[in-house]
């Protein structure tokens, strides 16, 4: 069984549903206090983390909390020889990734990260056109997200949670190009700010293998964009709603080619927030790939 440590709009009206439609059984959702008399079907709400480690039924735990918990409550989870799936980024340290991925190997379960993207039936379409050779020699890869700006309470925008775009929002181009640039690395990054923000709202980062560049984009306050873009000598393939999107969306890929003709791909819905909790949770062991996809990121 699993276990959920937070309780946000993201886990209310997201993670809970998604796990319901993948029948995976949430026996406890760590809550604060004010939280205590929620009422969800047959699952318990603690204020007590301890009620989840000692709890040999949960073999899995999901942490849905500030990017600044992430760390303390992936560690009490690891030594307690739970597997754990942690909300990206693990850590905005890499020494601290190193630290849970070292406990996690030594207990022998599993530590993996929300990127729930990379399950969507889009993405792996997309992994598998990239070996068509009428397209020609890759020469770029182009990813951005960006949203407007949100309410002014939000977490993003608290320093003290180490919010800002780079580890929420810019994680999902970051991951893209270096998931679609196998081996490639980082070339440049720079992270800007504004005036009467003390956190970071707009990156970018540039990644090269080989003969290919990457750019990553993203931003806070901005106008909307969620899209992948490569370029080949022959043709260029256009991805929209490529980092977030709901479960029941049908979505397409586009395929322009040299010579003027177009192809559109239709993707039927997929539901990639429970596909993730299922491989997740259909897992019991450390895995040595997980740990070099992370780090690589840090």
């Amino acid at each position: 069984m699993i276990a959920i440590i937070g309780y946000g709009k993201h886990v209310i009206n997201t993670i809970i549903p998604a796990l319901h439609r993948t029948d995976i059984r949430i026996k406890y959702i760590l809550v604060r206090n004010d939280n205590l008399l929620k009422n969800h079907e047959s699952v318990i709400f603690t204020d007590s983390i301890t009620d989840i480690l000692n709890d040999v039924e949960v073999t899995h735990v999901y942490i849905a909390t500030p990017l600044s918990t992430h760390y303390h409550f992936s560690k009490l989870a690891l030594l307690a020889k739970k597997n754990v799936l942690c909300e990206k980024p693990i850590s905005s340290s890499l020494q601290k990734v190193e630290e849970l991925f070292s406990i996690a190997k030594t207990n022998d379960v599993l530590l993996d990260e929300m990127e729930m993207f990379t399950y969507h039936n889009q993405f792996k379409s997309l992994k598998k056109l990239m070996k068509r050779p009428d397209l020609g020699t890759l020469l770029k890869v182009a990813a951005c997200f960006q949203v407007p700006h949100l309410q002014k309470d939000d977490i993003r925008y608290d320093k003290a949670k180490e919010g800002g775009a780079l580890f929420d929002i810019g994680f999902y181009p970051i991951v893209a190009n270096l998931s679609l640039m196998e081996n490639s690395k980082l070339s440049f990054g720079k992270i800007f700010s504004q005036e009467l923000y003390e956190v970071d709202l707009t990156g970018v980062a540039i990644f090269v293998v080989g003969g290919v560049y990457g750019i990553a984009t993203w931003g806070l306050g901005a106008i909307y964009k969620n899209n992948i873009t490569l370029e080949y000598s022959n043709a260029e393939i256009i991805v929209n709603r490529a980092f977030s999107k709901p479960f029941n969306l049908e979505t397409e890929i586009v395929i322009n080619m040299l010579d003027g003709t177009s192809e559109t791909i239709l993707i039927p819905q997929d539901d990639h927030f429970g596909k993730q909790f299922m491989h997740f949770t259909s897992k019991n062991t450390y895995e040595e790939y997980g740990k070099k996809h992370i780090t690589e990121r840090c």
